[in-house]
């Protein structure tokens, strides 16, 4: 990063004539205005970006220093001279477009150019849906008509759209992605439709935002994997800051956690989740979580669940989690209520 003394420019830093030539690539040029913006302001830039521009500048950001006063000067004066050049006339609302156009040209074409217009906006938009993880926003699409999930899918960026692909059932991929190769053009009224689910996908990303925090997942991961004592680990957390305690637990409420508990806690389970469910959660689990699952129950419950498992055949993996969340959405109110008590990473034993 720069020292404030370099990015400070005044009169008598500035010589009378500069002939100098830009050596600032277009990325470094950008880098450096947005260092001279101020956090606020560069930030509101930096939401009008791609996920690839975002990494590339700030990479440079990172790193830029032993900038000259006289590059400064000149990438400045350089972004005010374009600025003013294409300043001072802001877009027209789409209903006026909408209006010149039908009233200029001929209808099939004016109805074309709009679409091109929605297209360009909601790709713009799309692009920042990007950073959203691709769970929470198939849960948002999850129960829109497969003609709205497949322009959803054409339109978002093609690193996002696969790993959103991939949690539907192989059947399902196939239909949308014939779907997609018949989209032409972008109706109206899809357009619309589409923005409005644009806008629900953020908003369900707001509201899940503390669940979805990387630095919170990345020590969930962490303390999972830890072979000493955890629970002295989350005690020394809490005393720091319960409420980060509070959402690395939150996180811990993850399926596999069922195979942690104690064979009473298991029985308590069993209890209280059908068969019928079980069968579908356990579709998308791992052998050796399935085979403690099934270790747990009677001998001949057990191989019930295990045959009606085989004839359920392949499931939707989202059909699959909506089982899982289902279940843990039991433990958490079991556990809410005192009925069991839910051991959500191992404790050391001494003998």
């Amino acid at each position: 990063m720069m020292e404030n003394k370099d990015t400070t420019i005044t009169d008598s830093d500035l010589p009378s004539v500069s002939n100098e030539p830009l050596a600032l690539s277009k990325v470094e040029q950008a880098a450096l205005l947005l260092l001279g913006m101020g956090e606020e302001i560069a930030a509101g830039v930096l939401r009008n970006f791609s996920r690839d521009e975002v990494q590339k500048v700030a990479k440079v950001m990172s790193t830029l220093s032993d900038i000259k006063t006289t590059q400064a000067k000149d990438v400045i004066e350089d972004f005010f001279n374009d600025f003013k050049q294409h300043s001072g006339i802001h877009g027209a609302s789409k209903n006026f477009i909408d209006n010149m156009l039908n009233s200029a040209l001929d209808g099939n074409i004016a109805k074309g150019l709009v679409a091109d217009l929605y297209g360009d906006e909601i790709k713009n938009k799309m692009q920042k849906l990007q950073w959203i993880s691709a769970e929470i926003l198939m849960k948002s699409i999850a129960n829109e008509h497969a003609k709205m999930q497949s322009v959803f899918l054409a339109y978002l960026p093609a690193e996002t759209s696969s790993e959103i692909f991939t949690l539907f059932s192989e059947k399902t991929r196939i239909d949308l992605l014939y779907r997609i190769t018949q989209i032409e053009e972008l109706e109206q009224n899809v357009a619309d439709d589409l923005l409005e689910l644009i806008e629900r996908c953020a908003t369900e990303y707001t509201e899940n935002k503390n669940g979805s925090l990387k630095g919170i997942k990345q020590v969930v991961d962490i303390i999972n994997h830890y072979g000493g004592d955890k629970s002295a680990i989350m005690h020394s957390l809490k005393e720091k800051n319960s409420d980060v305690v509070q959402q690395i637990e939150n996180d811990m409420f993850d399926f596999y956690v069922i195979a942690n508990q104690t064979e009473q806690t298991l029985e308590l389970i069993h209890q209280h989740i059908t068969h019928d469910l079980w069968a579908v959660a356990l579709k998308g689990a791992t052998p050796e979580f399935k085979q403690d699952i099934l270790k747990s129950l009677p001998k001949r419950l057990a191989a019930d669940l295990e045959s009606e498992i085989k004839e359920l055949g392949g499931m939707p993996i989202s059909v699959v989690k909506n089982a899982q969340a289902e279940i843990m959405e039991t433990l958490r109110d079991l556990n809410r209520r005192g009925v069991i008590e839910l051991i959500l990473y191992t404790e050391s034993v001494v003998e």
